[in-house]
């Protein structure tokens, strides 16, 4: 559920628990006073007594009504407070990244440029290195981004070629290769699904020092294919429900805030999202729209 939903509904909530609560209330108040006037009616020899049990209800039920406004004053600015601090964050996030991706792309240019410039140099590795952390910044900030935004995301689905996306990353990660067995077609989101890529390739260089990429498509039923992305890296031996919880500190962890941002994507461009239990390297299996090649 969006965050805006989210809210709406509290605020809804609690305007059906004000509105329910001080119409029992009203109702109770009501009806214990017109039962004292019905007692009162037969003249009682404990009229006296009926004054104060009136007054009593006339005063507790006021303070209890008065009690019921506060509190839902209270929840109402709370609902409100949390709404607004959300969208400050959301914003300032946004803006933190645009203004840094700018500078980032400008120094990833330069190194590459540099790296051409040097050739075979012996600096060239510390090049490499400063393009490959360079790279891994701009993910880390368009993470930080997708986060932000993963509720309510705004996607444009159309039709993209795997083999296009995968040249794509040939550029972003050079030192990688990649094996395309067969292309196809996916129905998704550009920057969504090459968000998903990103953060699998990442996820098998730092974390399984893979350096050969596989991927493979095949139809699977009417309008959907089946995408398996497979790598040579170490692998993980413990269970792999583990890999995408959100855990606090999951940054140095294996899988992490990359691989929870994986599968929320996957499940926000219509599709399925497992990893496969692999002898060596690590292989997940990603279900989307889309058709064979």
């Amino acid at each position: 559920m969006r965050p805006n939903a989210r809210s709406m509904l509290a605020l809804i909530g609690t305007s059906i628990w004000l509105i329910f609560t001080i119409s029992l209330v009203s109702w109770w108040i009501k009806f214990s006073l017109t039962q004292l006037q019905r007692i009162e009616a037969l003249q009682v020899s404990e009229a006296s007594d009926l004054a104060r049990f009136h007054r009593m209800l006339m005063w507790e039920g006021g303070v209890l009504i008065l009690c019921l406004f506060a509190g839902a004053a209270t929840l109402f600015w709370y609902v409100l407070r949390e709404r607004r601090l959300r969208r400050q964050l959301q914003l300032f996030l946004l803006t933190f990244a645009h203004e840094i991706k700018t500078p980032l792309a400008s120094l990833r240019l330069q190194s590459e440029a540099l790296q051409d410039d040097l050739g075979s140099s012996v600096h060239t590795p510390l090049v490499k290195r400063l393009i490959s952390d360079t790279a891994r910044v701009t993910l880390q900030l368009e993470n930080a981004m997708l986060l932000s935004k993963l509720e309510e995301p705004t996607l444009f689905f159309e039709k993209l070629s795997l083999s296009s996306l995968v040249d794509a990353m040939r550029v972003h990660w050079p030192e990688i290769e990649f094996e395309l067995k067969r292309d196809c077609f996916i129905h998704a989101d550009r920057r969504a699904f090459e968000a998903v890529l990103n953060n699998l390739i990442q996820n098998a260089v730092t974390h399984g020092h893979a350096t050969r990429i596989s991927l493979a498509c095949e139809a699977q039923g009417r309008d959907q294919i089946r995408l398996r992305i497979a790598d040579n890296g170490s692998g993980y031996a413990g269970n792999l429900k583990d890999l995408f919880i959100l855990k606090s500190g999951s940054g140095s962890s294996v899988g992490g805030l990359g691989l929870y941002i994986v599968r929320r994507l996957v499940r926000k461009l219509r599709g399925n999202f497992r990893p496969l239990k692999t002898s060596t390297g690590f292989e997940v299996e990603i279900c989307l729209p889309g058709e064979a090649a």
